[in-house]
């Protein structure tokens, strides 16, 4: 049951993921990284998402994975599920750490 979850959960990230990369996304308060940096100009909202983006499309990959491992072998297993919700609150993490390291790189 846990594993069509987390395959989901990769595809909704990579849904996201795709307009942020190709700067599909313009200055908004409701979808892209937002912090202070992302306030400055245009230049750094589009900088910052790509960032984001493609840091989000990379963190949608142990995600996927960790579904089609539920698939394979112990998706009923409770501690599948906790597994899994660490790997992709770590993604997500990392992601966004990714991200804030980026605006010190100007």
């Amino acid at each position: 049951m846990n594993a069509p979850v987390f395959i989901l959960d990769a595809v909704i990230f990579l849904a996201l993921a795709l307009p942020l990369i190709f700067d599909r996304v313009p200055p908004n308060r409701y979808y892209g990284f937002r912090c202070r940096a992302t306030r400055v100009s245009q230049r750094e909202w589009y900088r910052l998402n790509r960032a984001f983006g493609k840091a989000l499309a990379l963190a949608s990959i142990p995600v996927l994975l960790t579904g089609i491992l539920g698939y394979a072998t112990f998706s009923n297993s409770p501690a599948y599920a906790w597994i899994g919700l660490l790997i992709l609150f770590l993604s997500l993490g990392l992601a966004a750490l990714h991200t804030y390291a980026q605006i010190r790189k100007r």
